[in-house]
Parts: C-alpha cells; sequence; structure tokens
C-alpha cells in the first residue's frame, strides 16, 4: 500500500540531472536524492529514501512542515499527495512523474541559478570567467526504461523552461491513454507553444499551468531577466483562451525586493479574473531561498511589512516562519549592485520605495 507519512515516497517519482548523471528522489522538498542507471537501482533508492525519510521526517522533508504549521499555502506537496495517490496503490507502481533533467531556458532570474538556467551558465562565463559546460543531456529517453507510464496519474515538468524546446512532447508520447493524465508546467510565460503542440495538450484530461510571477512591471523583468512584462501577460491571456482543459495558476516567490508591492501584484491577479474573466485556481505567496532569501530582508523593512498586512495574509506567516539572518541584506545588495553592472539596469530606481531601507 502506499506509505501513510506521504504517498510521495512509495509512488511518486522525481527526476534531475547532477553532473550530467540522472538522479532520483521522491519529490522537490526531500534532500535525499541518489544517482540511478537501472530499474533496479531506482527501486533500491526509493526504499533507501524511505527508510531514512521516516527516521527523521523533520530533517528530510522540513519545508512541507513548516508550510503545514505556517498555514502560508493551503497545503504541502505531502497533504496534496495524501488523496491524490490512493491509499490501496501498490508500492512502487509511478502515480505521479516530476522531471527537472533539462535547465535549457531563455531567463537568467535573479532567484535561479546555473544549475536550472544556461542563460545564468552564458552569464557567468561571460561576466566572470566560469568554465560552465551548458547542459545539453536531458535523459528524456531513458524515462521509460525506469518507469511503467500506464499507471501514471500526473506528470509534471519544471526547467529551465519547459516550454522553451519541445522535449516534453516526447515525454508525453509515451503515455498510452491522454485523457487519464494530468500535466502539470512551471513555466515562466514568455513562450507560446505553437498550434501544433497546443493540439497535442488538448488531449489530456487536465493542465495546470502554474506561472512563475513574482511581480510585475519593470520589477518582474528586473528579477526575471531579461524576460518582458508585456510578453509573459498576454501569453497567460492566451492560454487560457487556448486551452480549455487548463487551470491557471499564480506562483509567487516573494524575495526582499518585491515584499512591498504585493498588493499590486494581488490587484494584478484580481485584474485577470474580472477583466480579462481568466478563472485563476491558486495564487501562492511563497518565500524565496538562498542569496535571495526572505531572511535577508532588511529589519526596518520587515517591520514596515508586518504592521502593513494583517496577521493572517500570507507574507506576515512567511515572515513569521523565516526570522532575520542579521546583515544578510548587505550580501544582497552586493549581488544586485553587480548585476547591474552586467544587465544595465538600476535596483534603486526600479524597488524605489524600499532603497531606505538598505542604508
Amino acid at each position: 500500500m502506499a506509505n501513510l507519512f506521504c504517498r510521495h515516497l512509495s509512488n511518486s517519482y522525481r527526476f534531475t540531472q547532477q553532473n550530467g548523471q540522472l538522479e532520483y528522489s521522491p519529490c522537490c522538498i526531500t534532500d535525499l536524492k541518489q544517482i540511478v542507471h537501472t530499474k533496479e537501482q531506482l527501486l533500491e533508492a526509493q526504499r533507501t529514501i524511505t527508510i531514512e525519510t521516516e527516521k527523521n521526517p523533520e530533517k528530510h522533508c522540513a519545508l512541507c512542515l513548516s508550510i503545514e504549521r505556517a498555514q502560508y499555502r493551503n497545503f504541502s506537496r505531502r497533504q496534496r499527495a495524501l488523496p491524490f495517490i490512493p491509499a490501496d496503490a501498490v508500492d512502487s507502481v509511478p502515480y505521479s512523474l516530476e522531471i527537472q533533467i533539462d535547465a535549457s531556458c531563455n531567463a537568467a532570474c535573479t532567484t535561479c541559478g546555473p544549475h536550472y538556467s544556461t542563460l545564468w551558465q552564458k552569464q557567468l562565463n561571460q561576466y566572470q570567467g566560469k568554465t560552465y559546460e551548458i547542459q545539453t543531456q536531458d535523459h528524456y529517453d531513458r524515462l521509460p526504461e525506469l518507469i511503467d507510464f500506464s499507471h501514471l496519474a500526473e506528470i509534471r515538468f519544471f526547467g529551465g523552461e519547459p516550454f522553451f524546446g519541445s522535449r516534453h512532447l516526447q515525454v508525453l508520447s509515451y503515455v498510452p491513454d491522454p485523457s487519464q493524465v494530468e500535466l502539470l508546467y512551471s513555466t515562466n510565460g514568455s513562450i507560446k507553444p505553437t498550434e501544433e503542440e497546443f493540439e497535442f495538450l488538448r488531449k489530456f484530461k487536465k493542465i495546470r499551468l502554474v506561472f512563475s510571477i513574482d511581480d510585475i512591471g519593470d520589477r518582474f523583468t528586473y528579477v526575471r531577466w531579461p524576460l518582458k512584462w508585456s510578453t509573459v501577460e498576454s501569453n497567460i491571456i492566451y492560454f487560457a483562451n487556448n486551452l480549455p482543459n487548463a487551470e491557471i495558476k499564480i506562483h509567487s516567490t516573494v524575495n526582499p525586493m518585491t515584499l512591498w508591492y504585493v498588493p499590486e501584484l494581488e490587484s494584478w491577479v484580481t485584474s485577470l479574473i474580472e477583466q480579462q474573466n481568466i478563472n485563476i485556481r491558486e495564487h501562492s505567496l511563497n518565500p524565496c531561498y538562498g542569496l535571495w532569501g526572505i531572511e535577508g530582508t532588511p529589519p526596518g523593512l520587515r517591520n514596515d511589512i508586518l504592521a502593513r498586512y494583517s496577521d493572517d495574509h500570507s507574507i506576515v506567516k512567511i515572515l513569521n516562519e523565516f526570522k532575520e539572518i542579521p546583515g544578510k541584506f548587505k550580501s544582497l545588495e552586493t549581488n544586485m549592485n553587480q548585476l547591474d553592472s552586467q544587465r544595465d539596469q538600476n535596483w534603486k530606481e526600479c524597488f524605489s520605495d524600499v532603497v531606505k531601507y538598505f542604508k
């Protein structure tokens, strides 16, 4: 039967790429991963990771448990999997497949890095003298050797940018009955698929389009450089009008520079619903990690944000869950100054309302 703590442990497969090799984990939350070459190795990795997770879920499932504790989202990945994968599912039978094996991307987002973006790799090679080798090995043809596609209920595509190329269609061609499978694409919204691609996508049961929108206007372009806001906004509307089986979601990863502007972002989402008649299934606010992590919010800005929002707002819950790391905002400022010199941008003009908090 499916694992009672988290269905992902027994019936979900996530594949990423590490130094050109295929890496397995049950989901994107856990820190436990293993390189796999054969189906036998994959099944053994699943058993090993399940045992380790059950020994210490607080360590290996920290993000899901944090979301459930702070409640800044409706549910965690673990909670979603519990009803999605039947309790009587046979161990190791794939119900969910998540793919993030191709770093090809047309953006170098400030909150991302070279592991998930070929444009980031090119940027670092150009400006910092790095020697990143652009990843082209994608392993898509190995997937049907490792798992059985006939039981899948969902396939989730991450990138890079999954619509930057057509390799996702190769994966979909392995599905014997598209009408029984839901798809999820985590996309930056900058690329509009061809009509042939749309026609293929319409065969599937449902398509959950999760657009990564951290802010609007010029602030969007700063964070999601060099994408253009007008293009992304029009593409979202086009997707909604041309995929009748689509479910639109807006995923916003908030960072110290965008916290202040969340009301403008929320107003834009409302305008899509009321003026464009688009059914936005969900707008989720999520904390950023790493150099642009929420812990680097300057103290004064943090205090003013907490005073600006109601206690039940997701932003307040996120700030209360992720405590300040003293002085981290100085590293963020250094990073923005460096990016400005390379990208002909000006963070002080773009985020003019929060500049005073960095003094």
